[in-house]
């Protein structure tokens, strides 16, 4: 059975389309394809995916090139450090951690 997948170039990916819709149509030859033997041609399905499911696709694979950590900023701020001129800016850092707690459950 031949499997088509319209809009994706990965077959392997088809199950990114994250709760997208997708349509599927299975076309078969009339009766049984174990009974017709092996001169029959092969059933094909075929799935239609939505612009939402191919822009979703297109995302991952952009990501999958993004790094996850600025390596430059990380080698910035530990060679402040250990140079002694890192300095923490403190209304930064209550601001931060106000935005923080607002976001915990009240009942904790």
């Amino acid at each position: 059975m031949a499997i088509e997948i319209n809009g994706l170039n990965n077959p392997h990916a088809a199950g990114t389309a994250g709760g997208s819709q997708i349509s599927s149509t299975r076309n078969e030859s009339s009766g049984n394809a174990a009974t017709q033997g092996a001169s029959s041609p092969a059933a094909s399905d075929t799935v239609q995916l939505t612009a939402t499911a191919q822009q979703l696709d297109r995302l991952a694979k952009h990501l999958e090139g993004v790094p996850v950590v600025d390596s430059q900023r990380v080698e910035q701020t530990r060679s402040a450090i250990s140079s002694g001129n890192y300095q923490v800016n403190a209304g930064n850092v209550s601001q931060k951690l106000m935005q923080f707690e607002a976001y915990l459950p009240a009942d904790r």
